[in-house]
């Protein structure tokens, strides 16, 4: 499960960043673990499929929490992915570092 989606454009080239979110049963319950992925092209489609192309697991989009791009129409990039984020964060800083210091 895909808990937030990373996008990042320069140099004419797109960048995106997947943060799964794996639960993991522990003593006291359930804890979660994060694995990044990332992928890159000139083609936000593209990018996304080099991202899937490092997994070998299917990648669910449909629980996206939030969308972390430097890209100021993020319509585009949900409409690209047809996923509907509860928060759309437009950081000035480095988007992977932001990917993965955000949980919702």
């Amino acid at each position: 499960i895909i808990q937030g989606v990373g996008v990042e454009y320069k140099n004419h080239s797109y960048t995106v960043y997947m943060k799964e979110v794996i639960p993991v049963r522990s003593d006291m319950g359930i804890d979660y673990e994060f694995k990044y992925y990332e992928g890159e092209s000139s083609d936000l489609e593209k990018a996304i499929e080099r991202v899937q192309d490092k997994t070998k697991k299917k990648l669910f989009y449909n629980k996206v929490k939030f969308l972390v791009t430097d890209i100021e129409n993020s319509d585009y990039i949900k409409e690209v992915l047809k996923i509907k984020p509860r928060n759309v964060y437009h950081p000035s800083g480095d988007i992977k570092e932001h990917l993965k210091k955000t949980n919702s």
